[in-house]
């Protein structure tokens, strides 16, 4: 399977697969379409005849629960940062009041 190249740097380029790859794959390449929420160009003859696409909904729950799993990341890490802090951080100080001296400074 292969990938096309960018026709503009504002698009992105697309996956693409051949006509014959999708008549030996297609029910996995469904699922790929639908996991990841891209769609997929069909090609023959160098010429894409065709576009496999998820519907809104299956690329909006895909981005949806990326996005999701992103925070829950984001705050595991944060919450490991602030552990890390809270046994350094002298007493009685906030950071509110470290940022606005470094910002004076700056």
């Amino acid at each position: 399977m292969a990938h096309a190249e960018k026709a503009n740097d504002a698009e992105p380029a697309a996956r693409t697969v051949s006509i014959y790859d999708l008549e030996q794959h297609a029910r996995e390449l469904v699922r790929a379409v639908q996991a990841s929420g891209e769609a997929v160009e069909i090609v023959e003859g160098g010429q894409v005849i065709a576009r496999v696409s998820p519907t809104a909904g299956e690329a909006s729950a895909g981005v949806r629960d990326a996005g999701h799993q992103a925070r829950r990341d984001w705050l595991t890490l944060m919450d490991a940062v602030s552990g890390d802090m809270r046994e350094v951080w002298p007493a009685g100080v906030l950071a509110q009041d470290v940022v606005n001296d470094i910002r004076r400074e700056l």
